[in-house]
C-alpha cells in the first residue's frame, strides 16, 4: 500500500512555503502553545498549484498535521472548529483525492518517509519520517515500524 515512488520531502511551489515553515517548526509550536495563535493567522492558500499525485499526497500530510495540531494544540480544550486556512485547503484536497479531510493511517504513516540513502532498501535503518508532531525516536519508530511492515507485506504480495 505503500506510494509507487518515494513520498516528497517539500512542496516545490513557492506558494506552500508557509505550510512548510509550519510543519517543519511543528514541535516548537505545540511546545510553546504558539500552534493555534500560528494556524489562526494563516490565510487559505490555493491548492491550484499542487501539479502531481505526489505534491498532493505531500500537501494531504502537512495539512493533515496542521489540521490535527491546531484542534489538540490545548489537549485540556481540544478545538471543535478550524481556521479557514487549514479547512479550506484541506477540505478541497480531501475531496479531490477522495480521502476524509483529517489525519489518517494514509497521510501520516504512507506518506510521510523518506529513505536515506535513495538507493537502499526500505527499512527501519534506512528510513525517517518527513514530518513529527513532537519528535524523537518513539514518534518515529511509530510510523516508521508501519512503513516496513506495509513494504515487506507489499513484496509478499507481489
Amino acid at each position: 500500500f505503500l506510494p509507487r515512488s518515494d513520498p516528497l520531502r517539500k512542496l516545490p511551489h513557492p506558494s506552500y512555503q508557509k505550510w512548510e515553515d509550519l510543519a517543519a517548526d511543528l514541535s516548537a509550536l505545540i511546545t510553546s502553545q504558539k500552534i493555534r495563535p500560528a494556524l489562526r493567522e494563516l490565510e487559505p492558500i490555493s491548492i491550484l498549484n499542487l501539479r502531481s499525485e505526489d505534491e498532493k499526497k505531500r500537501a494531504l500530510l502537512v495539512l493533515s498535521v496542521l489540521c490535527h495540531s491546531y484542534v489538540w494544540g490545548d489537549p485540556s480544550s481540544p478545538s471543535d472548529r478550524l481556521p479557514k486556512g487549514i479547512a479550506v485547503p484541506l477540505f478541497e484536497l480531501a475531496g479531490q483525492m477522495n480521502v476524509p479531510p483529517l489525519l489518517s493511517h494514509l497521510s501520516i504513516v504512507l506518506y510521510n518517509w523518506r529513505r536515506l540513502d535513495e538507493s537502499g532498501p526500505i527499512s527501519l535503518e534506512n528510513i525517517a519520517t518527513n514530518c513529527q508532531f513532537l519528535g524523537g525516536q518513539d514518534e518515529a519508530w511509530f510510523y516508521l515500524s508501519t512503513v516496513q511492515i506495509e513494504a515487506q507485506g507489499g513484496n509478499v504480495m507481489g
